[in-house]
Parts: structure tokens; sequence; C-alpha cells
């Protein structure tokens, strides 16, 4: 995120941080009550996972950015990777199913961020998205980030001294998802032109923008029933988990091939696997549904497996809501409530103190 939208954020949020050692704590005293009201997929009560992972963004570029009154970045990131790019290698995100039905983001929440391991050219850091006064998360992301030189665009080892620092105050290991192996004949395929738009200040595809595009084609899929309905019933229960692993950049202009498939062993899993190619058109092949964009036409080629860039796998909640799976959800006026609790409803008509804040990311 730009460094004004940062500054914008923590303005109008009245968002504040604390950094010790390899945790930051950053506090939305009053939610982001906007931030998720656009639905992502076919389900009218699904939450935006792209704006998940833009909160998760958002609340790791506080983090690290040196503010007027409190100039330490989180692990000291500006000194060690201000002239340095940092990639995300593989992430993992897990959703408490409750998130679906509860007014989380409408009422103060917390992002705690820990530092989970660190390689020799990686780390892995770990954020939890927990309510106020709750330790119980309800989103957590594992994001394992890699050091890039800027010029050759490849790995390179991260600095001794900061390894020492703070590699001895971390306990875990480091997240790394496996490579899918993509059938020759996929349920469903789409595609997609890389916008300018969709590039970050490290001039590649922003790694958010992977996850919309995977979710426009699990969209095109749903509606147009080209999965199984087992899966497409699962899906109704929210989606459980995401598991993706980065691999190679995606530049301005280029054609993004998405393969979508499900495991033929489970009825809650769907992978995808993003890769170059060109123009897509409407092609049946091996049971594989292509789906056209609107500027396709006349015959185009069935996509074997090309480089591939990005893969991605979404595990679906096999159960609905019970009362049993929902967590405590404390209302702005104090009392405890579960589900879609009655402290939503409060809280965003008249706000905390009689008005809402509303946040718009640009």
């Amino acid at each position: 995120m730009e460094e004004m939208s940062i500054l914008r954020a923590i303005t109008e949020l009245n968002i504040s941080r604390t950094n010790k050692g390899v945790r930051c704590i950053v506090r939305f005293p009053e939610g982001v009550s906007s931030l998720f009201d656009a639905f992502s997929t076919h389900l009218d009560k699904q939450i935006s996972i792209p704006g998940l992972f833009r909160l998760s963004e958002l609340a790791e570029g506080i983090s690290i950015r040196a503010l007027q009154d409190d100039p330490n970045t989180f692990l000291d990131h500006k000194p060690m990777f201000a002239d340095k790019f940092v990639y995300a290698g593989s992430c993992k995100l897990e959703i408490h199913q409750s998130l679906y039905v509860s007014a989380y983001f409408h009422l103060p929440f917390d992002v705690f961020s820990t530092l989970d391991y660190v390689g020799k050219s990686s780390y892995c850091k770990v954020q939890e998205i927990c309510q106020r006064d709750n330790s119980q998360w309800f989103a957590r992301l594992s994001l394992q980030n890699i050091m890039v030189d800027p010029v050759t665009r490849k790995p390179i080892e991260l600095p001794a001294s900061w390894r020492k620092k703070y590699g001895s105050m971390c306990t875990g290991s480091p997240f790394v998802m496996e490579k899918l192996n993509r059938p020759d004949a996929c349920m469903a395929v789409d595609h997609y032109k890389i916008q300018a738009s969709d590039i970050d200040i490290q001039n590649h595809t922003n790694w958010v923008v992977y996850v919309q595009i995977c979710m426009n084609a699990c969209r095109k899929g749903f509606n147009k029933e080209l999965f199984s309905k087992p899966l497409i019933q699962n899906s109704k229960n929210g989606l459980k988990e995401f598991q993706i692993r980065y691999v190679n950049e995606a530049l301005v202009d280029e054609e993004v091939v998405v393969h979508a498939w499900e495991t033929s062993s489970r009825d809650d899993q769907l992978c995808f696997e993003l890769t170059r190619g060109s123009d897509l058109t409407e092609t049946k092949s091996g049971g594989a549904y292509a789906i056209p964009s609107a500027s396709a036409s006349g015959p185009g080629p069935y996509f074997t497996k090309l480089a591939w860039m990005v893969c991605l796998m979404i595990l679906m909640h096999q159960t609905g809501l019970s009362a049993e799976s929902e967590l405590k959800v404390s209302d702005a006026g104090g009392g405890v409530q579960t589900g879609a609790d009655p402290g939503y409803e409060k809280y965003v008509r008249g706000g905390a103190n009689g008005r809402q804040k509303v946040w718009r990311p640009p």
C-alpha cells in the first residue's frame, strides 16, 4: 500500500500500534465497517476474501512504516529492507466459521503479527486477527516472505545481524505449500489480462490480485455449475482455508490462464493453477470447459501445462455453523452475544459514539 493510504487509514480509523521484539499489535478501535461490504462470490452471506487479504496487507503496512510519533518499525524493517524487495513465497489463510455470521469487523479488533521463523533468505510471519478482549483468532494468516534483489529479482541472503537478532526469538517453522498436480483436463478454465492497476511498488502483480483472479474464476464456475454438487453445497458453509504458492511473476499486459479442478477424493477442496497464456475462447476438451472472455472470437487453443506462476488451494467448511462453533462477540455496549448479534446492528447504525466510522481503501 502507498504511504499516503497508510497514513490516511491510521487517521480515519484511529489505528494505533505497539512493537515489541518479534510481535506487533495493530489496534482497530472503530472496526472497519465498510471494508467487507463487497461480496466476492455467488453467496449472499460470503465475506470479501480479497478484502480480508487487503486488511492483512494494511496491518502489515502499518507495522513496518516509520510514523511521526513512532519511528521504530517492526523488525527494523525500514533500515533492513528499504533498498530490497520482499516477495511472498507461500501463504495460508485460515478462517473461523463464525466470521461469516458475526460482526467482528464492525467492532474493535486487533491484529497480532509475530515473526515465527527466520531462514537464510526467507522468514515467516503469522498474523492473528482477534476481537478485542478475546484471544481466540477468527482469521489467521501465515506468510512466508523472501528477500529479493531489485535488479536481478532473485533471492538474496538476509543480513546476518538481522538473522542473529531475531532468529533466536523464533520458535516456529517455515510455511511452504507443496506444488499441486494439475490434471490434463480441468473442470473450468478462465483467463485474465494483468492491468496497470494490478501492479504494486515492486513492479509486478500484487500478491492479493491472484486471489481475486481465482475467486472470480470460482464464481463463474459456481454460476455455470461446472463443479460437483457436493462441493457447491459445501461452499455454502463458507471458505475455511486458502493455501497459495507463488513461483513466477506476472507483469502488466501479460495474459494469465486460470485452471480450476476438484480433488477426486474430496468434496471440500478446490484447486487452481495460474499459467502464462494468450487469449482463450470457449473450448471443450476431455471434460474441460473454458469460460470465454468478452473479447473472445473464433476458435482458440486448449491450454496444456504451460509454465506456471501461482497455485492456490481452498477448503470449504463441511458443515453448517453450529452453536458450539460460534465465538463470543462483545458488542459496542459491552454485552456479550453470539453469532449475528444485536450489537452489530446497534454499532453499524449509530457507531459506538453515535456515529459510524467508514473507511474505503483507494
